[in-house]
């Protein structure tokens, strides 16, 4: 028996060379207060997480609450917060 073209089963199956897309768990986060230890140690840690695509998490900033809303608003704008809070 002969064997052509037309009686292999095509491939099922695409390869690529990009890795596979994992589901990344998703964090939303507000903060409450923003004083010089947030400003200079929590807040950029959670910003370099959530700009390093390889991390297996999806870190939302998704509000901030100061006392002084104006510098609450200057930290939400630096940091990418998605909302500011006059109160609790």
């Amino acid at each position: 028996m002969m064997l052509d073209e037309t009686s292999v089963p095509a491939r099922q199956t695409e390869i690529t060379d990009q890795p596979q897309k994992q589901d990344k768990k998703q964090i939303n986060l507000a903060f409450i207060g923003g004083g010089w230890f947030a400003q200079w140690v929590h807040l950029p840690a959670l910003v370099y997480l959530r700009e390093h695509p390889q991390e297996q998490y999806d870190l939302r900033l998704r509000g901030i609450y100061r006392r002084n809303r104006s510098a609450a608003e200057e930290l939400a704008h630096k940091y990418g917060f998605e909302q500011v809070y006059g109160s609790l």
